[in-house]
């Protein structure tokens, strides 16, 4: 750029000149000051980028976003600046026409640039940013790492004990061979009245506490040795079904399998029922005449009959489980 000398040998001394020189050197200098700062920061947000600042950005975004309006409003009077000299430069070609107010005034721009994110207030927000070693320590609060592969037997109760605290006692079938972790199958087990404190508690207020285990029924608790076990219901070796409780059943009573009480019609025609006072017919007063029974046979309308050694419903088999 042509010094004012070098464009007006004859005004190179004047006191306009020597104070146009004076503004225009300070507004380069600030130029400069915030080129470098500029840089600063610039430089200071990619270290952070670096440590891994992303992974706590949803906590720390606002903050973020608070440094990037701050460096966007810096670039703003960073190029209010660049105008400024611009401007200066139009002028000094243009002496015949200088009015000092198109200037940016010096004390306007003092207040713009006391207002802007320093260095200092951008070291204090990053120094406000989660540290390596907080961030490390609560990584190592997280999942355990130690020999014992995880938590404890007792430490795995509790946890399930936090999460199940509202569904001790309560039954469900599970589609797999084991039971779920936090659940036990409902096999007649005898367990352990300290480690299973949660259910043993259920079980006196249930209900279906049985006395001993002698007169324990398969949907009962039974009392284990007296001391320090107790036994669950056991609806596993006889494939027990479970009914709602109706009106003057016991909870946990059981009932073996039955037919509603019935009669059947026979056909009296010649050759199967003989007339006569046979006290020992079944079918009041005739006699069987030849012939015997014989098993099931279709009726041609609903298939083969199925017969088994017990009476039971069409069903599926999953594991009878209690949470404990």
């Amino acid at each position: 750029m042509p010094t004012l000398g070098e464009l007006f040998p004859w005004a190179d001394s004047t006191p306009l000149q020597d104070r146009l020189r004076a503004l225009m050197t300070e507004l380069q200098a600030r130029l400069d000051t915030l080129s470098a700062v500029a840089a600063d920061w610039q430089t200071e947000a990619d270290a952070i980028a670096a440590q891994g600042i992303a992974r706590v950005n949803d906590t720390f975004g606002a903050e973020l976003t608070t440094i990037s309006a701050a460096r966007v409003a810096a670039q703003a009077d960073r190029q209010l600046i660049a105008d400024a000299l611009a401007d200066a430069n139009q002028i000094m070609t243009e002496l015949g026409d200088f009015d000092p107010a198109q200037f940016v005034q010096l004390a306007t721009y003092n207040t713009a640039i006391a207002a802007r994110v320093t260095t200092v207030d951008f070291n204090a927000a990053i120094a406000a940013r989660v540290l390596q070693t907080t961030f490390d320590a609560a990584i190592a609060a997280r999942v355990r790492t130690d020999t014992s592969q995880g938590l404890t037997a007792d430490q795995q109760r509790q946890a399930r004990k936090n999460i199940n605290a509202d569904h001790t006692g309560m039954v469900f079938f599970w589609p797999s061979g084991e039971p779920p972790a936090w659940a036990l199958a409902l096999d007649g087990a005898a367990i352990n009245r300290a480690s299973y404190a949660d259910l043993w508690t259920f079980a006196q207020a249930s209900g279906s506490l049985a006395v001993t285990e002698g007169a324990k029924t398969a949907g009962q608790f039974g009392p284990g040795n007296g001391t320090s076990t107790f036994s669950l219901p056991n609806l596993t070796a006889g494939g027990e079904f479970i009914r709602s409780k109706t009106s003057g059943r016991t909870i946990a009573s059981s009932e073996l399998d039955a037919f509603q009480g019935h009669f059947h019609n026979l056909s009296t025609t010649a050759n199967v029922l003989s007339p006569g006072a046979g006290a020992s017919s079944p079918f009041g007063g005739g006699s069987m005449v030849g012939g015997a029974v014989v098993a099931p046979v279709s009726d041609s309308v609903n298939g083969t009959p199925r017969t088994a050694t017990e009476t039971r419903p069409r069903n599926v088999a999953y594991v009878p489980c209690i949470v404990y």
